[in-house]
């Protein structure tokens, strides 16, 4: 699966995945939308200078309660 993704995004083509391993879109992804209740709360730009463990963060701190939220 990471062949075909890695295939489509060096010929330039966009593709849409969903997935709950930040592994995964770490290695295959430009930018990343994070969810919440069908909405987007976070974009993560990897190719713009973000790192994949600003993506870590951004996703643990949104799956704290929003009371622990700071």
């Amino acid at each position: 699966m990471i062949r075909l993704i890695l295939e489509r995004k060096s010929l330039g083509r966009s593709t849409f995945i969903t997935s709950h391993s930040i592994d995964l879109v770490g290695k295959v992804c430009d930018r990343v939308a994070i969810l919440k209740d069908a909405k987007i709360v976070r974009i993560v730009d990897l190719q713009g200078g973000e790192t994949v463990q600003s993506l870590q963060e951004a996703f643990a701190s949104l799956c704290r309660p929003e009371k622990e939220r700071v």
